[in-house]
Parts: structure tokens; sequence; C-alpha cells
């Protein structure tokens, strides 16, 4: 019953120590999220300033030549590209209408989704940053540039990172699993289909009822992404969930874009497999040696109680010896009392 009590506070004790835990690291990855993503719009914001610094570029879009625009740009994308892993870039005149699309310059003339960072950037006249979804559901960190010459506004210089090189840093930092998943009602059904067909398939449009992942590190199984996903529970969830052999706790938490608007949840899987395996061998070498302990005390015990059975013994064997004695004693009396009450 010792035990058995010893290893129920002990499994209460490490529960309340392991949600702790878990919250705290939810804590610091969305602390290292934040930096991570203001390190992203330093980047593009001196990348911008680099771009709206070229003189070839300032002609171009002076004179809204935009093959000559398209052929300057396209080289200067394939090195922050790859450099910086910056994924959009665009051109939007002054009134913001989308003047070209750099890393997809035939979708130029598609009409592109509102931009809350561009309003912004336009009533502002500042540099404006801000998480959005694209057309082709995309969900990038993005950032308008307010492009002027001379005090005279040429127009918007837009720049992007893809939210994946992101989350694979965070991971990297944190260790923590991240599933993204976006309202359908956020996506252009068919452009997503087409930029799946581009990057290669993720997850099948009809994964879930409602929403899409947008990205992940680790893939859900259906049902459990569907469950989680349409619960409407937020915060830390009490439950484990068991991944390809791994087992995670996990928060959710909404996910807002530059205006604000809820667009999605972000899901936040701590693998815990590790620490559950510590503590079930910390377990078993509790109970190990609870049971040698108890072992032992049993053989002491044991020998103690047979050492003073067998004294017991022998006493008990002294006294009816003594017992005998004493009696074949008496009768020896009684006999020799006889004959002199005979012989007198």
């Amino acid at each position: 019953m010792l035990i058995l009590a010893f290893v129920s506070a002990s499994y209460r004790i490490r529960q309340q120590e392991e949600r702790e835990v878990v919250r705290q690291r939810y804590h610091n990855v969305q602390d290292v999220l934040g930096g991570l993503l203001t390190n992203d719009i330093a980047v593009l914001i001196s990348t911008a300033e680099f771009i709206g610094a070229q003189r070839q570029l300032q002609v171009t879009m002076h004179n809204r030549d935009i093959d000559a625009l398209l052929a300057a740009s396209a080289p200067i994308f394939d090195r922050i590209s790859e450099r910086l892993q910056i994924t959009h870039f665009y051109y939007h005149d002054v009134l913001g209408q989308t003047l070209l699309r750099v890393y997809r310059p035939e979708e130029t003339g598609a009409r592109t989704v509102p931009r809350v960072t561009l309003q912004h950037a336009i009533n502002s006249g500042r540099p404006e940053a801000g998480l959005e979804i694209g057309s082709f559901g995309t969900f990038a960190q993005r950032m308008v540039f307010p492009w002027r010459v001379d005090g005279e506004l040429l127009g918007y210089i837009e720049l992007g990172i893809d939210i994946k090189p992101v989350l694979a840093k965070l991971k990297e930092i944190t260790q923590i699993e991240v599933v993204i998943a976006i309202d359908k009602q956020q996506i252009n059904r068919d452009r997503w289909l087409r930029s799946q067909l581009l990057h290669g398939p993720q997850v099948s449009w009809d994964f879930m009822p409602d929403k899409v992942i947008s990205e992940a590190t680790v893939a859900l199984p259906r049902v459990m992404a569907a469950r989680i996903f349409n619960s409407g529970r937020y915060g830390n969830l009490d439950e484990k969930l068991e991944i390809n052999g791994r087992l995670y706790r996990a928060a959710l938490l909404p996910i807002t874009d530059a205006g604000q608007q809820s667009i999605g949840d972000l899901l936040m899987l701590s693998d815990i497999s590790g620490e559950k395996l510590a503590f079930r061998h910390f377990l078993i070498q509790v109970i190990t040696f609870s049971l040698v302990l108890s072992a032992a005390l049993f053989l002491f015990a044991f020998r103690i109680l047979g050492r003073v059975g067998r004294q017991l013994v022998a006493g008990e064997t002294l006294l009816r010896q003594e017992s005998d004695i004493l009696a074949e004693t008496n009768q020896r009396l009684q006999i020799e009392i006889v004959e002199r009450e005979h012989a007198e």
C-alpha cells in the first residue's frame, strides 16, 4: 500500500510538472516566433531599400516599362531568394495596383487578395509588415515599402518570406512541431490546387471540411486533425496525442493576420516521449528498490522470528524436561512416604 501511495503521488506530481514545462515551452515558442518574424521584417526592409536604390529599376519603374523592370528584377530575385529565402516580390503603382509579380510574372494580371499591409503603407507612408495569406493560399510574412526617389512616390515594393522556412527555424530552435490550418473561406481553391502542383502535394483539400493544412512540420492523422481543429478549444489541450509512435502534448492558438482578422489555427506539439520514458524508468527503479528493500526486510524479519521461534521451542523443551523431572521426583517422594508409613 505504501508503494502504491508513493507511485500515485509521484504520478500526480509528474503530471503537474509536465504541464508546467509544456506551458513554458509554448511561451518560449511564441517569443522565438515573434523574434524570427521581427528579424524577417528587418531583412525585408533592408532588401527593399537596396532594390529601391538601384538606378536602373528607378528609371524603368518611372517609365512603367514592365518588361525592362522584370528583366532587371529577375536576377535580383534569384539572389535574394537563394540567400535570404525571400519568396514573394511585387511592384505596385501609387494607387496600390499590382504592376508586376516578379516571382510569378505570368500571374501578374491575376487579381490579388487585398493586402492589409499594402493599404496600411498607402495610408501611413511608411513600411508596413504583417502575416497575410496570398491568393494562392500561401501564408507569408509580407512587407510593403513606399518607393520614393527625390521625394517622388514611384510606387510600392512588396517582399515576402514564406512561413515554411520560419517554421523550420522554429522547430530547430525549440524542438516544437507546428501545424497551421487555414479557413477554406480565406483561400481560392483552384489557385491553391495549382500551387500544390507547383510545389508538390502537401495535404488534400478534402482532408478536413472547413480548414486546409497550410504548413506542417509533422503529419497528423486525418481523424485527429479534424477533431482538434474543429473543437474550438484554445490553449493547452489536456490530452496526450500519439503520432508516429511519439507522444505529444498539444496547444491550439488562433491565427490573426495583419488586419487582426481570424484566418485559422496554429497547433503546437511538444514531444514528451523522452520525459515519459524517463518517468517510467524512475518508477521501475523505485518499485525495484522497494521490492528489494521489502524482500530484505522480510528475510531479516524471517531470520529474527526464526531465531526467536527456535529459542521458544528450546525453552519449551527445557521446561517440559524439567517438568518431567519434577513429576518423577514427586512420584518417588510419594512412594517413599508410603513405604515409611507401612514400615511404622
